[in-house]
């Protein structure tokens, strides 16, 4: 049994959790809301469907694509040593 990270959706039908596992990210074990989904499982998991264990339905997982509005930036500092002469 591997490790593995998991989205969960409400099937619409009957309320019940349906799980959707995703080796893509940390394999950490995170159970993520469809709200704060890692952009690295939302990727592996879009399109994918799975039965509701309570009443059969076919619950489907899809991105919600949204505009950019920020973006975290890193600086990097570079020391400059002595000049070769």
């Amino acid at each position: 049994m591997g490790v593995y990270d998991e989205v969960y959706a409400v099937c619409a039908n009957c309320g019940e959790r349906v799980y959707f596992q995703s080796k893509a990210g940390d394999c950490s074990m995170g159970s993520y809301s469809p709200d704060d989904v890692p952009i690295a499982i939302a990727a592996d998991l879009d399109g994918d469907s799975q039965g509701c264990t309570n009443c059969e339905a076919t619950v489907l997982i899809e991105t919600i694509p949204e505009p950019i509005k920020t973006i975290r930036m890193q600086a990097t500092t570079i020391i400059k040593r002595g000049r070769l002469t």
